[in-house]
């Protein structure tokens, strides 16, 4: 949850984290250059096939042994992965049973196509030029340990974009974010148990309509 929350929040630290080596200055015209600990970076020992992996952090503690949060991009999708007390002889053993992660989910991890109904795809507006407004994404993908699950969707929009009647109120702007798709299921979920959230949003524009439009709609 923290990796996900650092990443999520503040991606820019993957700038840092995947850059297999870096140049320090300890000295004015002095520079020493230190290697980055992920052997699971591109052109590394432990890298996986289809996975681009850029970060995280290895670490090492009294509570945790030999640790690894490790985070990667398989088919547009960022996965995150955490080893804790990899200990041994093997001071590698944190790449190895992060590998295993990453081929288990490659090997039994499926996509699901989800998609709105026509009624969830719409969305009625007021004071506007048109009455109806089309909100997407229309369909998307999910990761699930089978191949078939039962799921529910449900469109949640923000309560300040909309009145008494739970109507938009125009205008609207095309790419705009009025709310989430909540996805819940046996077998979706998120690490916190939370339903998958996905990004609501206009797939057009309606503006705000003249005295008629907006007594006719």
């Amino acid at each position: 949850m923290l990796s996900r929350y650092l990443v999520k929040h503040y991606p820019s630290v993957l700038k840092v984290t995947s850059q297999p080596k870096a140049q320090f200055m300890i000295a004015k015209g002095k520079t020493k250059e230190v290697e980055n600990l992920n052997k699971m970076l591109p052109g590394g020992k432990y890298t996986v096939d289809g996975v681009q992996i850029d970060g995280l952090k290895t670490g090492t503690s009294d509570a945790t042994g030999a640790c690894f949060a490790s985070t990667g991009i398989y088919q547009g999708h960022r996965l995150i992965t955490v080893v804790l007390h990899a200990n041994g002889k093997d001071k590698d053993d944190r790449f190895t049973q992060t590998q295993k992660l990453y081929q288990y989910f490659i090997q039994n991890a499926h996509q699901q196509v989800l998609t709105l109904n026509k009624k969830q795809s719409q969305k009625r507006v007021s004071n506007g030029t048109k009455r109806m407004l089309t909100v997407g994404p229309h369909s998307f993908t999910v990761w699930q340990m089978q191949k078939t699950a039962q799921y529910t969707i449900q469109p949640r929009y923000y309560k300040h974009l909309t009145n008494h009647k739970a109507r938009l109120d125009a205008p609207v702007k095309k790419g705009e974010q009025l709310g989430t798709i909540a996805v819940t299921g046996s077998d979706i979920r998120t690490v916190d148990n939370k339903p998958l959230a996905i990004p609501l949003r206009s797939t057009e524009t309606i503006n705000r309509g003249n005295l008629w439009q907006r007594i006719w709609n």
